[in-house]
């Protein structure tokens, strides 16, 4: 079989100079919410699929706003790229298989660090990747702790799971589960504040709907929140669907609406 070389790839934001803010004392590389700004963390991976189709772990070792990233792979004509690493991703020809948590771990203020999938490719006279977000963001904010907080759409959309990407210049990826599911850490409640959830993005023909479980009964629903419209979500976009509030009786009716384009600050990198 081929040998794998020593490699290192560049990893530069799709924004322009505005967007290079460094952002101290983040354990992940992410997209910093709420200024958008991105860093990147000694000990970020990305998968990188080289010329045997071999999925090599590249990681860097740099904090701020680029990044080298430094591995071993077989030598190929284009290089492509999936953040963050996962060891069972692979690659045919342009679709990229991957997973896209049903189960996303709330972390207070912005997303799961494991949830926001991006894609790149490169030339081997490049290797500099460009990556674009796969996903959209949802956003809500929780005024008190809850055991979990379940969203999905009325016509049974696919929104994440086992994932087939599309790699291009604006990826597109199918999915096969209906639901996506903010849990606490290792099973703890979730607490008050702002959070965020990584969804395909997609028409949501019926409407879509949030449900709210009490603090330490994750088999209770406190209550449930609706749009029972047609509502679509782009890809590198953020909904916000406000503050989570229960309501007098029967559903709280959200609504939502489109927050900012993740995509001004960054086809980002690593977020």
């Amino acid at each position: 079989g081929a040998i794998k070389q020593p490699m290192s790839f560049a990893a530069t934001m799709g924004g322009g100079p505005s967007a290079r803010q460094n952002v101290s004392g983040r354990r992940y590389t992410h997209l910093v919410l709420p200024t958008n700004a991105v860093h990147f963390d000694a000990g970020d991976a990305i998968g990188i699929f080289d010329g045997a189709n071999n999925n090599c772990r590249f990681e860097t070792q740099d904090n701020g706003a680029s990044a080298l990233f430094e591995g071993e792979a077989v030598g190929a004509s284009t290089y492509t790229a999936l953040y963050p690493y996962q060891e069972g991703a692979t690659l045919n020809g342009t679709t990229l298989s991957a997973v896209l948590p049903e189960a996303q771990i709330a972390t207070v203020g912005t997303y799961d660090p494991l949830a926001n999938l991006s894609v790149a490719t490169t030339s081997n006279a490049e290797k500099n990747f460009y990556f674009k977000n796969v996903c959209a963001l949802i956003k809500f904010t929780l005024p008190y702790p809850m055991s979990k907080v379940v969203f999905y759409g009325y016509g049974g959309e696919k929104i994440a799971g086992n994932l087939s990407i599309s790699v291009s210049e604006t990826p597109s990826a199918t999915g096969n589960s209906e639901e996506v599911t903010l849990v606490g850490t290792n099973g703890s409640d979730i607490p008050a504040g702002t959070y965020y959830l990584a969804v395909l993005p997609q028409t949501y023909e019926y409407g879509l709907a949030l449900e709210c479980y009490k603090a330490g009964e994750d088999d209770n629903l406190d209550f449930w929140c609706e749009y029972d419209f047609s509502f679509t979500m782009q890809r590198a976009y953020i909904y916000d669907m406000g503050i989570l509030m229960e309501p007098v009786e029967g559903p709280f009716i959200l609504n939502p609406h489109m927050e900012t384009s993740l995509d001004t600050y960054n086809n980002w990198i690593i977020n």
